[in-house]
């Protein structure tokens, strides 16, 4: 088996690094020649914005009226197109101010966009005013000495890491990307690979919004417990998030250090983990090959180092086209997702680890440059299909059980699985609260078409798999598609009915709104 591993590794290496792919070549090279090719602009997923409203809003948006919904939006799933009233792009709150009057002077909802990465139609509604911040995107201020960034809510995780590079200080808490907005993280209260950070809403010092009345409230945990809890994590349904005070941290350097264990394995590695001091960053994933699926993981533990040197600049990612795909490899085909695992377990694992001591210092890696994942190689130009994540969280004792229950859906449903990473979560204090205990996240990244019958597939695949999650007293993240039952919210977040009483108050005419309210809350 290594030996054909190996064959096929060397062949597709030729055709990655090739420069084109002739016309006379066979077709099964061209066909690899598409799996590497980056998709154009028109083809992005989600779809560029177009038509949006950037100046004279009251005007243009006057313009609109009596006319059809001509506008058209949709999220990271391409799943979800939706006609919408118009998609504004304000770069000043007095602009963000008139979409707010217009809206309420005319009986149009609003809807709060960035990034797009819910999967959900968590971002828009149908006939409402798009927000869409990504150009309300400033670095407001910096405080190296406290260890603070001021940043309007637009601003992407990326933006902030280019800046606070230069003064050696990092992000505590992010996605394990870094291409999502600030506010967008805040609105679902998203988490990453520092395991002793927690989420995004431990390192949120205070923020500004604005709320369905056009009133803008400073917000602190202390001075507004209780809209800080539900803004943080509550999905844009509460208001505009203008900008935030984020802490920071050193930009600290690891050493590397990749362990291979049986999952059966992995709820002891975890306790081993948490109660180590010296393991700074920690994830895991585990295999999805056919011939090892879910069976073996590889523990990514990052250990404090101190660096001899000035700590270098964040670089550029490399190796896209490889990466690209090998990913879409895993795609078409099972030995693709062998392939994948193959390479992680042996060569990657290989060269991230420099065992010889003259090499050791080779392979430290800054915080930053850890965290500086854009994933370029996730963009492709496979337009019959999509790629999917969900989330759940689940006590570490039941973690054995879940993974056996998944094992057995991703077979019975035949889903195409790409990925499954493994992350520490603590305790939150939100109120729509995923981990109202210490849980393991089980983050899921797969693939499937685009059209009706796979939606179904992975509609029952995904009730089923909720429904064992909460027989083992776990819970589900919300950002992603709305698979999900209102009886399966309901018992995963018992709070919801509560969470919708408190949205009624804050917005009582409903201003902000979601596909993800109407169709649980309504």
């Amino acid at each position: 088996m290594k030996i054909k591993t190996y064959c096929i590794l060397v062949g597709l290496s030729i055709i990655v690094y090739s420069d084109t792919i002739e016309a006379k070549w066979p077709r099964w090279i061209k066909e690899i020649g598409k799996l590497i090719q980056q998709p154009t602009a028109q083809d992005t997923c989600p779809p560029a914005i177009e038509g949006a409203i950037t100046d004279n809003i009251t005007a243009r948006l006057k313009e609109r009226l009596g006319q059809p919904d001509k506008n058209t939006i949709d999220d990271a799933s391409c799943l979800n197109k939706t006609n919408v009233f118009a998609i504004v792009q304000p770069t000043k709150e007095s602009q963000i101010k008139e979409v707010i009057n217009f809206a309420r002077a005319h009986d149009k909802h609003i809807s709060i966009a960035a990034v797009r990465h819910s999967m959900g139609g968590q971002t828009f509604y149908p006939d409402s005013i798009i927000i869409d911040m990504t150009k309300y995107n400033k670095m407001l201020s910096l405080d190296h000495v406290k260890k603070i960034a001021h940043v309007q809510s637009g601003i992407t995780w990326a933006t902030i890491q280019d800046h606070v590079d230069d003064y050696n200080l990092s992000i505590r808490a992010m996605q394990s990307t870094n291409i999502f907005s600030v506010g967008g993280s805040m609105s679902v209260n998203a988490h990453g690979m520092d395991h002793k950070a927690g989420s995004v809403a431990q390192t949120v010092l205070a923020f500004r919004i604005m709320m369905a009345d056009g009133s803008v409230k400073n917000v602190t945990q202390a001075n507004d417990p209780e809209l800080f809890e539900l803004v943080l994590g509550g999905y844009g349904l509460f208001g505009i998030i203008l900008d935030a005070q984020i802490g920071l941290t050193e930009n600290v350097a690891y050493m590397p250090k990749i362990k291979f264990v049986k999952t059966t394995l992995l709820a002891q590695n975890l306790n081993n983990i948490l109660g180590n001091p010296n393991i700074g960053i920690f994830y895991a994933h585990l295999s999805t090959s056919p011939y090892s699926m879910l069976n073996d993981a590889l523990l990514y533990q990052y250990e404090f180092q101190t660096f001899t040197s000035k700590i270098p600049h964040l670089g550029q990612a490399r190796h896209t086209r490889f990466k690209r795909l090998i990913l879409n490899l895993a795609k078409k085909r099972e030995y693709g997702r062998h392939l994948k695992w193959f390479l992680e377990k042996h060569i990657e694992r290989f060269m991230q680890q420099c065992k010889h001591p003259i090499l050791k210092y080779k392979c430290l890696i800054s915080r930053n440059e850890l965290m500086n994942d854009s994933v370029p190689y996730l963009q492709h130009a496979l337009l019959n299909s999509v790629d999917i994540l969900q989330e759940y969280f689940i006590p570490a004792k039941n973690l054995d059980n879940f993974i056996n229950v998944l094992r057995q859906l991703v077979r019975q449903y035949n889903i195409n699985l790409l990925n499954v990473s493994i992350r520490i979560v603590h305790k939150e204090d939100i109120f729509l609260n995923y981990a109202p205990t210490p849980r393991v996240a089980v983050v899921l990244y797969f693939n499937q078409k685009r059209n009706d019958s796979d939606v179904k597939k992975i509609t029952t695949f995904t009730q089923a798999l909720i429904n064992s999650t909460l027989k083992l007293n776990g819970t589900f993240f919300l950002p992603y598609q709305l698979y999900y039952t209102r009886n399966q919210l309901k018992h995963s977040y018992p709070m919801i009915d509560k969470f919708f009483a408190f949205k009624r108050k804050y917005d009582p005419n409903l201003l902000f709104m979601n596909e993800f309210y109407s169709k649980y809350a309504e």
